[in-house]
């Protein structure tokens, strides 16, 4: 896993599967004037031939609620404001592929 991998982008549904899904690139860099950030990137979209993003989603792990955490919420409007395009949340499970049982197991009290 290189640094810029979390291990949502080893499990479950990747970038790269989503990019390839719409028929984009994954890690696109959107700059957002006036946004609470200057630039932010997507996991993946797609662009038109003028290079204008038609479609775009962040690969998310959701709070324990079901909701997108906050820093996702708060990217997704920047991006939307910058765009006119407001990016799909895909919600990425921490479990082995194939099991039930999570990819981490919890640490134990001794």
């Amino acid at each position: 896993m290189s640094r810029r991998e979390t291990k949502a982008q080893k499990v479950g549904h990747p970038p790269q599967e989503e990019a390839d899904k719409m028929g984009g690139e994954r890690e696109v860099t959107v700059q957002t004037p006036g946004g609470q950030k200057g630039s932010r990137r997507l996991d993946a979209a797609k662009t038109d031939e003028n290079g204008k993003i038609v479609d775009c989603c962040q690969v998310i792990r959701p709070n324990k609620n079901g909701t997108p955490p906050k820093r996702e919420v708060d990217a997704a409007n920047d991006i939307q404001n910058a765009t006119g395009v407001r990016p799909r949340f895909v919600p990425v499970k921490p479990q082995c592929i194939g099991c039930e049982k999570p990819a981490v197991p919890k640490p134990t009290k001794d």
